[in-house]
């Protein structure tokens, strides 16, 4: 990771490695239009679905454990944490108004 970037700039890139490694952005984004809300924009309304997806897997683990992938949740739950402990709230998420 380029050690030269500012704090957001830092922020977008560990998003963007996210997705390389586990497809954060993508999942957030097909979760928003799948619910019908509107697209993420802000590493806040990016946490909101890397949170949901985070708590699903977990609850997924304590379920049904031979289906659930342990490492997605963790990887899920780890970002969620690097995120929040970077100064990151999740956002209120307004339905697409038409």
């Amino acid at each position: 990771m380029n050690t030269n970037l500012s704090p957001n700039q830092l922020v977008w890139e560990i998003l963007r490695e996210a997705e390389e490694a586990f497809d954060a952005i993508s999942m957030a984004e097909e979760a928003a239009a799948r619910d019908g809300l509107p697209q993420p924009q802000s590493i806040p309304e990016y946490l909101v679905w890397i949170e949901r997806e985070a708590e699903a897997q977990e609850d997924m683990m304590d379920s049904d454990p031979q289906n659930s992938d342990r490492v997605y949740a963790h990887a899920l739950r780890e970002l969620a944490e690097e995120l929040r402990g970077l100064g990151f709230a999740t956002a209120a998420l307004e339905p697409v108004r038409s």
